[in-house]
């Protein structure tokens, strides 16, 4: 008898998944005037390429634009912590333990952000250069938030977004300020120093 193949053995998997953890939440999928009312927000950024974390910075500065009233937290490691620390854009960054080494780690410590945050709706994301399944599983575990951005389990996300080369790497990470209904223009990558 044939075996399923990997990846479709694993596609079911993440529906089941995603099927059980939205029954446990007991909610609908976030409308887009629920999209566009989040406040709080966690941006996993573990990727140590320097070209994908200076590509992500202006996803933060454009957040801060359209939502001044936003509470934005990173939990980073490596190269992104180092490049994202002194961002004035950013609430708080903090250095976490890398899924990719120790997981069970990562998701107490995303789990102690978000429970950190203030009252209102949460929204984990993704960036390019994030989308590992790992990460999509940690932001499941991790608590009840909205997961929007690039990811390799489009099943566990709330809004999975799709890379399209030819945008580039800075129009791809402000799609997903836009999937959350916001208009932002295009921002140059900046960053802080001490």
């Amino acid at each position: 008898m044939p075996q399923p193949h990997p990846k479709v053995w694993k596609r079911g998997l993440f529906h089941v998944l995603a099927g059980a953890e939205r029954a446990l939440r007991a909610s609908q999928p976030p409308s887009a005037d629920d999209l566009r009312q989040i406040r709080n927000f966690l941006i996993l950024q573990y990727e140590s390429p320097l070209g994908s974390v200076v590509h992500a910075t202006p996803l933060f500065e454009v957040l801060r634009r359209a939502m001044p009233d936003a509470h934005i937290t990173v939990a980073a490691s490596g190269m992104a912590a180092s490049v994202l620390q002194h961002n004035p854009a950013i609430d708080r960054c903090v250095i976490s333990s890398n899924p990719l080494e120790n997981f069970r780690a990562a998701v107490g410590e995303v789990r102690d952000l978000l429970r950190m945050m203030p009252e209102g709706p949460r929204c984990v994301m993704t960036t390019i250069g994030n989308q590992r399944t790992r990460l999509a599983i940690l932001s499941i575990l991790a608590g009840d938030a909205v997961r929007v951005g690039y990811t390799l389990a489009p099943e566990l996300y709330d809004v999975p977004l799709f890379f399209h080369p030819e945008c580039g790497q800075i129009e791809g990470n402000l799609n997903i300020i836009r999937s959350l209904g916001h208009d932002v223009p295009f921002c140059e990558p900046r960053i802080f120093f001490a």
